[in-house]
């Protein structure tokens, strides 16, 4: 969607709906919960942690972008 739309923003935040908020930062809660539960070697978990850690960091943007957008249509579900 284009974030640049106050208009598209305020119906994509609207307080009525049902949807996920801050949709990016749940799944890479998920991913991490998951990759704590999972059964493997400490080693592989290891390395899916460092990987998870690393699109982080390739996605910073769009994680920041969606905090952003957050605090500023997200919050006003709230008033």
């Amino acid at each position: 969607h284009d974030r640049s739309d106050n208009e598209r923003q305020k119906n994509f935040w609207d307080p009525r709906k049902k949807h996920l908020l801050m949709q990016r930062w749940r799944s890479t809660r998920a991913y991490y919960k998951a990759v704590s539960r999972a059964p493997m070697t400490a080693r592989d978990k290891r390395q899916l942690y460092w990987y998870l850690t690393k699109t982080i960091y390739w996605t910073k943007g769009e994680l920041v972008m969606e905090l952003a957008d957050y605090c500023r249509f997200g919050l006003l579900r709230k008033t």
